[in-house]
């Protein structure tokens, strides 16, 4: 699921108060939280975050174990096709002041924790036993999370009036980030990105289409003569008018052909930017412009067939 938290909520400090302000609203809600503890300026992998396994085996309803020096590598980037952590076996964790730790990877997946939120796009979760966690940890910069879901989805709004109240009077300044933000932001990037799409489609299509009877019908006078010809040396009307169609035919295929590789392409790009939700909506999207797209071109080329097939025939005698 790409958006698997309402609202996750980062301090430096455990914020007390603001799960009691949670808990007093009497809104039904499920809160959890995990402390992890940030390593910045790594060398080899960006920034990581680090997890006593026993803490995190309690937030997910776990029962894992590491050994001294084994770590469980949870890849948090936005995608799942791809091999997480290179496949790699073994692993340096570097700190900002030049420490050095070697770990062994037990196991490594990829996991949607946190959901997407901008922070969390390029780096890795470490799970480590207590005392490996202890030792690292002097070394980074600890964090609380709460995550905070509303039981029933028209909480949600609630929920968030509780947490603006609390921004308002905060001295801790605590980051709070909202799922439905995000999601609206996502939406707002497709709709621009479809909006500029059909723009420049409108205008590359009134220029080709403008190109295209231009060619036509300058070159009328020359193909009336050659097809002119072609009637007085005993070729029907009925043939003349197929071979004028087929050279006709030509400046508008490729052209549309051109159009269908290159909006598969930029539907390949705007499912990317995400992968999950309006999905459907993108691909429907797609599907209704190519078939109206294909249709307003047919159109065009039959009334342009139309016209340079009766100017043809006129021109015959």
């Amino acid at each position: 699921m790409m958006y698997p938290n309402d609202f996750v909520i980062e301090s430096y400090s455990v914020p007390n108060t603001l799960i009691e302000s949670l808990k007093n609203s009497k809104i039904p809600m499920d809160i959890s939280e995990l402390e992890v503890s940030e390593i910045k300026n790594n060398q080899n992998i960006g920034n990581i975050r680090c997890v006593d396994i026993e803490r995190y085996n309690t937030f997910r309803n776990k029962n894992w174990t590491l050994k001294s020096g084994e770590i469980i590598g949870i890849d948090l980037k936005l995608e799942e096709d791809f091999e997480a952590l290179n496949g790699d076996s073994f692993i340096s964790i570097y700190t900002i002041n030049g420490q050095q730790f070697d770990y062994s990877i037990k196991s490594r997946y990829w996991e949607n924790i946190f959901g997407v939120f901008e922070n969390y796009g390029n780096e890795y979760l470490f799970l480590m036993n207590h005392r490996d966690y202890e030792d690292i940890s002097r070394h980074g910069q600890n964090k609380h999370i709460i995550f905070v879901n509303a039981k029933e989805h028209g909480d949600q709004n609630r929920i968030k009036q509780v947490l603006n109240d609390y921004e308002q009077q905060d001295e801790m300044k605590v980051r709070i980030y909202e799922k439905d933000k995000y999601v609206e932001i996502n939406r707002n990037v497709i709709l621009c990105m479809l909006i500029v799409f059909v723009l420049v489609a409108i205008v590359i299509t009134i220029f080709k289409n403008s190109a295209i009877y231009i060619n036509t019908f300058s070159q009328i006078d020359y193909l009336s003569e050659k097809y002119k010809a072609y009637y007085i040396m005993g070729m029907n009307k009925k043939t003349i008018a197929n071979t004028a169609t087929r050279e006709l035919q030509l400046p508008f295929l490729i052209p549309v052909i051109l159009a269908c590789i290159l909006s598969m392409m930029y539907l390949y790009i705007l499912s990317g930017v995400n992968r999950v939700e309006q999905r459907s909506q993108i691909y429907t999207f797609f599907a209704i412009f190519i078939v109206g797209y294909l249709t307003l071109e047919y159109i065009y080329y039959k009334i342009l067939k139309k016209q340079f097939i009766s100017y043809i025939l006129r021109r015959l005698g």
